[in-house]
């Protein structure tokens, strides 16, 4: 559908302001430093040489090392910020109420890889296994995401920032080492996530074309898309909002809104006694209970909630910072980051 068109590209715009991000984390308190536009178009060309990747299965091994990648910044992130937890309570309870929109997109962003889900699904060798796959590896990110978020609160309190490595003092090998893996880990999520946009935009436009220029066309496209995105993290280059936009924007439609649609049109369908689907699915009841109506119900609410909400808090934002600047006295772009945010975000 065309908004997951807009979700895939605005995901993937994601990456380059978080690629910025680590990077701009190795600059010394008051340094002048690049440009951050001048990065995003450093990065540029190996993004778009990466796109012209085509099949998932191509990327396995890269995504392998990725994961490693990570998985190693993990572990020396969790070792400095349990090193000195802190006192609990010289921290707020609740939040002001002002910062929940903000938090609800960047808390609902934890879905942005519900994208990928089917057509990884696709390319799985054993189909079958998916939902066990899904299972555990979502198990898995839930539990690093509220111990991280949790942790990194407790530990830098307000100072936390719209990306966790740039809380890291860059006076050791092991925290210069952080940043440079979690720059190849949003490398190669960049592609993944790219997969999706690609997958769905570019065959219908390809019907159109000689078989002759296929190849070069599909190319030119990708690239095209990949400049796109480009384009749309250099006009809002702040990490912190980009994040609670997209998860608000488009998350919540996807993992809230769209889902319980789904679930209740097909039970409708299959209230029919004469639909085909009782046939085809034994296991659905020919009648739509009143607890699943009432569930599904209240997820769209809260996702129409949390949509309105979020994209106006954002927006709003992006339009007229409160007590923040985007530019400091040299004219190069900053990334400001709003502070009692209710949860800590980490990389992706």
């Amino acid at each position: 559908m065309p908004f997951s068109h807009g979700f895939g590209l605005k995901n993937s715009t994601v990456h380059l302001p978080v690629m910025y991000e680590v990077v701009e984390g190795n600059r010394g308190n008051g340094e002048e430093g690049i440009d951050v536009r001048l990065y995003m178009l450093f990065l540029l060309p190996l993004l778009v040489m990466m796109s012209f990747i085509r099949d998932l299965r191509n990327m396995a091994v890269l995504s392998a090392l990725a994961n490693t990648a990570m998985a190693i910044s993990l572990i020396f992130i969790f070792t400095y910020i349990t090193s000195d937890v802190g006192d609990p309570g010289r921290l707020p309870f609740v939040s002001s109420w002002r910062k929940f929109p903000f938090f609800f997109g960047t808390a609902i962003f934890a879905f942005e890889g519900i994208g990928v889900v089917l057509p990884l699904e696709n390319q799985m060798k054993e189909p079958a296994r998916f939902p066990q796959a899904l299972n555990v590896g979502m198990g898995v990110v839930i539990v690093l995401y509220v111990s991280l978020a949790t942790l990194g609160y407790l530990h830098f309190g307000d100072d936390i920032k719209g990306s966790i490595t740039l809380n890291l003092p860059h006076d050791s090998w092991t925290n210069q080492l952080v940043k440079v893996l979690y720059s190849l880990g949003v490398c190669v999520s960049f592609v993944v996530q790219f997969f999706v946009p690609a997958d769905i935009l570019l065959p219908p436009i390809l019907a159109r074309v000689t078989d002759s220029w296929k190849r070069p066309f599909e190319l030119l496209l990708r690239a095209l898309l990949v400049c796109l995105t480009c384009v749309m993290a250099v006009l809002v280059p702040r990490l912190d909002v980009v994040i609670s936009l997209v998860g608000a924007f488009s998350s919540s439609a996807l993992a809230l809104v769209f889902p319980p649609l789904v679930e209740l049109l097909l039970l409708s369908s299959a209230s029919s006694s004469a639909s085909p689907l009782l046939s085809l699915h034994p296991s659905l009841s020919p009648s739509l209970p009143l607890s699943v109506l009432a569930k599904d119900l209240t997820i769209v609410l809260i996702g129409i909630l949390g949509f309105l909400t979020g994209t106006y808090a954002t927006l709003e934002e992006i339009i007229a910072p409160g007590d923040q600047t985007l530019y400091n006295d040299n004219a190069t772009w900053t990334t400001p980051t709003p502070t009692g945010l209710p949860t800590a975000t980490p990389t992706h």
